[in-house]
């Protein structure tokens, strides 16, 4: 058994650091990992294996070189997300994953291509695009990218996605994080630009869209618009545990709608030209339909 255990190591499907085990394993023909420390063991899909182990090797390269403490991280960061979303890592249903979506990645590339986007300021390692976030828990998520909470964070410039978590008092507190953040970059001449998803609660308007439409946010906002229900996608907020490969179980189509608005400095519209045009809000909502295209 030694023999065994010392072979498939070498072969990459065994990773054992401090009593956490990393395995390959097979469900018919897909392969996923099983990570486990001591009676708990948690799925990951192989292509969340490989994302998360390039993360943490880009970002530990120099403190952990060898990734000697990466499985026990893995194991700690998932049990977190696993806990705070409450779902079962082997019921065929996903309760409570919906808090835990992401725009598709049409979306990120479109926005990077666009307006430069290299950072989202509400994401996870497990739904993460860029390899710089803001998380909620920067305890467990430093390894793999993240810069703590984005209340915490305050960058002088630059462009950003925010999708916060559908909670009206977070909502708001991220819009007026926000505005600050504009308003010191508009007095500095600096560029920044925020693309903010939510859920397009209007009839009447939550407190953090009427925020954002007030007179308040007016100097910046370039651009209010709506993905109406059952018209745009999201991925599935338990991608990291189920993900196959598959498009119909990977995305899926809220019943509700999702407002997209574009706050920008003037420093950011004079180097960036007329970005935000009438294009540009037909091209975003047809890539939050799920259609790719070449941006």
């Amino acid at each position: 058994d030694r023999a065994a255990d010392v072979l498939a190591r070498a072969n990459g499907r065994i990773a054992r650091r401090d009593g956490v085990r990393v395995e390959e394993a097979r469900q018919g023909d897909v392969t996923y990992y099983q990570v486990t420390y001591n009676n708990t063991t948690l799925p990951l899909s192989a292509m969340h294996y490989q994302k998360l182990r390039r993360l943490y090797s880009i970002h530990n390269a120099q403190t952990d070189p060898r990734s000697d403490l990466f499985p026990r991280r893995l194991f700690c960061m998932l049990q977190r997300y696993i806990t705070f979303i409450g779902v079962d890592p082997f019921s065929e249903h996903c309760q409570g994953g919906n808090m835990h979506a992401a725009a598709p990645e049409s979306v990120f590339l479109f926005l990077h291509q666009r307006l430069g986007v290299r950072m989202e300021f509400f994401a996870s390692p497990l739904n993460c695009y860029f390899r710089r976030f803001c998380s909620a828990f920067p305890d467990t998520d430093r390894f793999f990218g993240s810069m703590g909470s984005v209340f915490d964070f305050f960058p002088r410039a630059g462009s950003f996605e925010v999708g916060p978590p559908y909670t009206e008092e977070v909502m708001l507190e991220c819009a007026k994080h926000l505005h600050k953040l504009l308003v010191r970059a508009e007095s500095e001449d600096r560029p920044m630009s925020f693309v903010v998803f939510v859920p397009d609660w209007s009839s009447p308007p939550a407190d953090a869209l009427a925020f954002m439409e007030s007179e308040e946010c007016a100097p910046f906002l370039k651009l209010n618009t709506v993905a109406k229900g059952s018209q745009h996608v999201y991925i599935s907020g338990c991608q990291h545990m189920f993900d196959k490969g598959d498009a119909g179980e990977r995305y899926y189509k809220p019943p509700h709608g999702t407002r997209a608005y574009v706050l920008q400095t003037a420093a950011f519209v004079r180097e960036n030209g007329s970005a935000v045009s009438e294009s540009f809000e037909d091209d975003l909502l047809d890539k939050m339909a799920g259609r790719a295209g070449d941006g």
